[in-house]
């Protein structure tokens, strides 16, 4: 996988770093589209280089209540079902379920794509798994969202203060705008060339492709999609 250095990876690199040597949570919030998902996927692929000392999980929060769903949630990624869930386990059980599974695959870092789904009360129980986890299995969690981290996390009950450290993402620049579009098909790469020639027409459409994209990378992937279909089959769709 080829992994374009947009502020947003740039901005959740040095969140990670931060995190991981402070034991705080860090929250990335941005539009949908400012890159947010990429910037975890990214942390995922580069997790072998950061030396944080083993592995991670990378989750997509679903929008469910409830204090034990995201630990279930975990469980459920990590491959372990059955007794532990019919059984009616409490959370303090599903918490020591999931560090004795976490500390058994040497998972230290936590990417919860995001997580404002969840309700309050729901990271309720994910704090609690973060707070036995520094006790047993020090974990770096890390988490996106649309919308302030005051309406899900801070809002969630709990005995302990804790640091959070909010990111805030933008939209691409038309320069990194071109970066990515490059990365997406022969057209954008020959865009790319007469850009960097400085050929006025390139860059006149470079900023068309921006401005009516507004930096935006599902607008983006949407725009290069039909762009790339007009290109191979030679017609307008």
């Amino acid at each position: 996988m080829n992994i374009i250095t947009t502020p947003s990876v740039r901005q959740a690199l040095d969140l990670f770093r931060h995190c991981h040597a402070t034991r705080s949570i860090g929250v990335i919030i941005g539009a949908n589209g400012t890159g947010k998902t990429v910037a975890l996927r990214s942390l995922v692929e580069r997790h072998p280089r950061l030396e944080a000392g083993g592995g991670c999980l990378y989750l997509r929060c679903c929008s469910n209540q409830g204090p034990t769903r995201g630990v279930k949630d975990l469980l459920e990624e990590l491959g372990c079902r059955g007794a532990i869930f019919r059984s009616g386990a409490t959370l303090q059980i599903l918490v020591k379920a999931v560090i004795r599974e976490l500390r058994k695959r040497e998972v230290v870092s936590l990417f919860l794509d995001e997580g404002d789904q969840w309700a309050a009360e729901t990271w309720s129980g994910m704090l609690a798994l973060y707070d036995m986890c520094l006790e047993e299995h020090p974990v770096t969690i890390l988490t996106t969202g649309i919308t302030p981290p005051e309406r899900w996390i801070s809002g969630a009950p709990s005995g302990q203060s804790r640091t959070l450290r909010v990111e805030t993402v933008a939209n691409l620049t038309p320069e990194l705008t071109l970066a990515v579009l490059r990365e997406w098909g022969e057209p954008f790469q020959a865009l790319a060339e007469r850009v960097n020639a400085k050929d006025p027409d390139a860059v006149k459409l470079l900023r068309v492709i921006h401005r009516g994209t507004a930096g935006n990378l599902r607008r983006m992937r949407f725009f290069a999609t039909l762009a790339m279909m007009e290109h191979l089959f030679g017609r307008r769709v």
